[in-house]
C-alpha cells in the first residue's frame, strides 16, 4: 500500500518529501497501529525512491527499525 499525503509523483519523480507524519499515517492505515510521529527518527524527510531504514523509538531505550519502501 502506498502513502497518502504531501508527497506526489510528477514525471516519474518524487515531488515533495515523505515525513514522519506520512510514515505514521501509513503504519496506521496498513497495520492499525498508532505511532506518534515524534517517535519516528528521521534526520531529514525522505526525498528519493527506494528502501529506507527508519528508526522508531517505542519507549525510552527501546528502538526498532522498519524499512520504508518508496515506490514511484
Amino acid at each position: 500500500q502506498g502513502m497518502s499525503g504531501s508527497p506526489i509523483i510528477q514525471d516519474g519523480k518524487l515531488v515533495g518529501a515523505v515525513s514522519g507524519k506520512d510514515i505514521a499515517d501509513a503504519i496506521k492505515n496498513q497495520y492499525k497501529i498508532d505511532i506518534d510521529k515524534k517517535k519516528i527518527n528521521l534526520s531529514d524527510p525522505i526525498k528519493t525512491a527506494g528502501q529506507h531504514k527508519v528508526e522508531i523509538r517505542i519507549y525510552t531505550g527501546v528502538i526498532t527499525s522498519v524499512i520504508v519502501n518508496i515506490m514511484i
